[in-house]
């Protein structure tokens, strides 16, 4: 009579959690009378006994569902005819994870058009696992790929800016821990609006005319509301009316500032001359609010302002001292006047100074430029300059000092 077979332990088991799931792999044995294998398992390995015994003809087997976070331990023995079984294998084991949490997809989504926006809003999820949702726009629905993507914490989103008369598409999927999301929602969609409405009037408008008379300083508040009251739908500029005294005092556009400003300095003025101003806003779509309350302001004769940044240089090479300034915003030409003094003068020196000190030098032609070059100068001396403004026939009053050492 024939020796029954003898069958080898399978060889390489391996044992790798998944989630609530274990699956054991190994090497398939070679013997013809294999006709399959055991699965032994056991939840200590130190039982005789195993808790469960499962079969498999394959060199795979998923034990599942098995409860996450336990060690299991398996032994596989292969099978042949009569029920001739080899040894057991070596012990493997193994954990199962738990599976990531299953979000519901949000419910009652919707979408409402605004003007330049839409509100997207929805049922909030009640998973503990929840950490917020995924919004994402398309402008079809059709397309298997959102357009643009939007996170938040809440259960509305407003996006914006949106095209005008475009219809947008929305679905949302909520959000959990280790970046688990749910299914997206239905479909929503909605049309923006179309802004016909302007801006509320600017408020606060006033017109003041500085002390020189040189200009007229225009301030006022940005509307922070539509003109029915709603919400403020955009703001894009300011236009800022001024009659025309060279056109029948007929009120036109002075000039059209940003959004941001808050203030205009008016200095294209006539002496004594009356000027009425209005404001209004503009947004985006090019609507315009209604003007503001006019305002009134009458010039006087303009004080000439005298220049700043005056700077005095000793230029060695010609030699003669260079002077450059910065204008005021009206002038006709200036005038440079300039004390001397013998040696290097202190700044005492220089405060001591008197208008009887100073002398104008004559030049040519007007000096209609922001610098001059003196070179009538002595060794020796110190020269110290002031200049002032000529405008209408008027002088205005001198500028700081500034000087420099003629060696």
């Amino acid at each position: 009579m024939e020796p029954p077979p003898v069958l080898a332990a399978p060889r390489n088991v391996r044992a790798t959690g998944g989630e609530l799931k274990i699956t054991l792999n190994w090497t398939a044995n070679t013997e013809p009378e294999l006709t399959g294998y055991e699965i032994l398992r056991f939840t200590d390995p130190t039982h005789e006994t195993p808790d469960r015994i499962f079969s498999s003809v394959l060199t795979t087997y998923v034990d599942t569902p098995v409860t996450a976070g336990q060690t299991f331990v398996y032994r596989v023995r292969a099978v042949g005819p009569s029920n001739i079984k080899s040894e057991l294998s070596v012990f493997v084991s193994a954990q199962a994870i738990e599976p990531p949490p299953v979000l519901a997809a949000p419910r009652n989504v919707q979408a409402r058009g605004g003007i330049g926006h839409i509100t997207i809003t929805w049922s909030a999820n009640t998973e503990s696992e929840l950490t917020g949702y995924r919004v994402m726009r398309y402008t079809d629905p059709a397309q298997t790929v959102a357009e643009a993507t939007f996170s938040t914490v809440h259960t509305t989103y407003v996006d914006s800016p949106l095209v005008a008369d475009q219809t947008y598409v929305y679905r949302v999927q909520a959000v959990g821990v280790n970046n688990t999301e749910s299914e997206p929602s239905l479909f929503a969609s909605a049309t923006v609006q179309i802004d016909d409405i302007p801006p509320a009037t600017p408020g606060n408008f006033v017109a003041i005319l500085e002390s020189s008379g040189a200009a007229i300083e225009l301030s006022w508040d940005a509307p922070t509301r539509d003109a029915n009251g709603g919400d403020l739908t955009g703001l894009a500029s300011f236009v800022i009316y001024r009659t025309d005294p060279l056109n029948n005092n007929v009120l036109t556009v002075l000039t059209i500032v940003d959004a941001e400003s808050r203030a205009y300095r008016d200095t294209d003025l006539l002496n004594r001359t009356t000027y009425r101003y209005q404001i209004s806003a503009i947004d985006h779509q090019g609507n315009e609010s209604e003007r503001s309350p006019i305002r009134t302001v009458t010039t006087t004769d303009i004080v000439p302002v005298p220049p700043t940044d005056l700077v005095a240089r000793y230029n060695p090479a010609v030699p003669e001292i260079n002077l450059t300034w910065t204008p005021p915003d009206k002038y006709d030409h200036f005038i440079v006047q300039r004390a001397e003094i013998a040696g290097a003068a202190s700044g005492t020196d220089i405060r001591n100074l008197t208008d009887g000190d100073y002398t104008t030098l004559e030049t040519e032609d007007p000096i209609t430029t922001t610098s001059y070059s003196d070179r009538d100068i002595k060794s020796g001396f110190t020269y110290v300059y002031r200049i002032r403004t000529s405008l209408s026939g008027r002088i205005g009053g001198p500028s700081d000092t500034d000087f420099d050492f003629s060696p």
